[in-house]
């Protein structure tokens, strides 16, 4: 590691942009990448990754950076100040080894308690959970694992049935299940409107004619199954990712194939995943698992 190439790295993130840092620095671009990759191989660690034209700094470019703008005006200091540098960074590098990026846009409840026990046989793993209403294939954080309902695609799925929460006081109470049409007029409590679950119940609602009517919007179940426990209104239910709705309420199957959802594990972007996300992975359909079966008994 020579005080050439961190001033060349520092350069350039600064600039964000290879280009550009070549001519403030008066040298080639060839010859400027050259360093920085070299720097990038000394350390064992990405600092930089391509974005469009330009490029962004990876976590260990951005924290080389933090060391060095302090000394940005004092390169010519001896290296061993920065000699701690290369074993910041593999500690760096081990923590992100033992990290699992999971983005989350359905059954948030079941896989932060999947997360927890995961824990319990593997104390030294770090959660860094991603709490999303909805995705797009244009722009999503980067993750090892994503789980979502989208119904269709996914590697690995889990099927449930949609059911109805109603107020034991309601006289729907006293069905053994009903059909969405008889949901005309209801005031519905539900989840908020770019919840995938949301989403998905009210195209139910639409396919069958009617606009559902929303009395109360809330931000999690626990607030739903509170409000239709007092009576304020009905209520769509996942069968298992939503646990049990509790005391005061009833749930009735709805008549109708549609009225299922899947839950889907995503891996990474790239195709692969990584052996410790597997391991996840292979706990989480467990979990899935155990609850339907609980449900079953």
């Amino acid at each position: 590691m020579e005080l050439t190439q961190l001033t060349y790295f520092l350069t350039v993130a600064q600039m964000q942009h290879m280009t550009r840092a070549a001519e403030a620095l008066h040298i080639a671009q060839p010859a400027l990448t050259k360093s920085v990759q070299r720097l990038e191989s000394e350390l064992g660690v990405p600092l930089i990754a391509r974005k469009g034209r330009g490029i962004a700094l990876t976590p260990y470019g951005q924290r080389l950076a933090h060391e060095l703008i302090p000394l940005a005006d004092e390169l010519q200091q001896p290296l061993n100040q920065l000699s701690h540098i290369p074993e910041m960074m593999r500690q760096m590098a081990n923590q992100q080894a033992r990290t699992l990026h999971v983005c989350v846009l359905a059954a948030s409840d079941l896989v932060t308690d999947a997360a927890v026990r995961f824990r319990q046989t593997h104390p030294d793993v770090h959660f860094a959970m991603t709490l999303l209403p909805r995705i797009s294939d244009a722009a999503h954080p980067p993750y090892d694992l994503l789980v979502d309902s989208d119904g269709i695609n996914g590697d690995d799925g889990f099927h449930e049935r949609i059911l109805l929460a109603v107020p034991q006081s309601s006289p729907l109470a006293a069905r053994t299940s009903l059909c969405l049409n008889d949901l005309r007029g209801q005031e519905f409590i539900s989840v908020m409107g770019n919840r995938r679950f949301r989403e998905q119940c009210s195209q139910l609602c639409q396919q069958s004619g009617f606009m559902p009517q929303y009395a109360y919007e809330c931000t999690g179940p626990s607030t739903v199954r509170n409000l239709i426990s007092l009576g304020c209104g009905v209520g769509f239910w996942p069968e298992y990712t939503w646990g049990a709705p509790g005391e005061g309420i009833r749930l009735l199957p709805i008549d109708d194939a549609r009225c299922v959802r899947r839950i889907v594990l995503h891996c990474g972007a790239s195709g692969d995943i990584r052996p410790l996300a597997e391991e996840f992975r292979a706990a989480l359909q467990d979990e899935l698992q155990l609850l339907a079966s609980k449900k079953r008994a």
